[in-house]
């Protein structure tokens, strides 16, 4: 069976809200990775004179709970 073109629509537009949380997510992930990995990045979070290791735990945490909830809402996405 086939969907008009507004059903489809209208199915995109009811996921959107689900879609940004995912993308908040993945940005927060993003950017907990690019404090880790990219020194010009730690330059720009970091005071001066201080280490990524004196953050390093946080970023990991950081980094664990933020992948967990992007699978679990793109599942809950993908499911729903």
């Amino acid at each position: 069976m086939r969907c008009s073109a507004y059903e489809g629509l209208s199915r995109v537009v009811e996921l959107a809200p689900a879609f940004r949380g995912i993308a908040r997510r993945v940005w927060e992930f993003e950017n907990a990775f690019d404090v880790i990995r990219f020194p010009a990045f730690q330059q720009l979070v970091l005071k001066p004179g201080r280490s990524i290791g004196e953050i390093r735990p946080f970023l990991n945490l950081l980094l664990l709970i933020t992948g967990i909830l992007f699978v679990v809402f793109t599942l809950i996405t993908v499911f729903q």
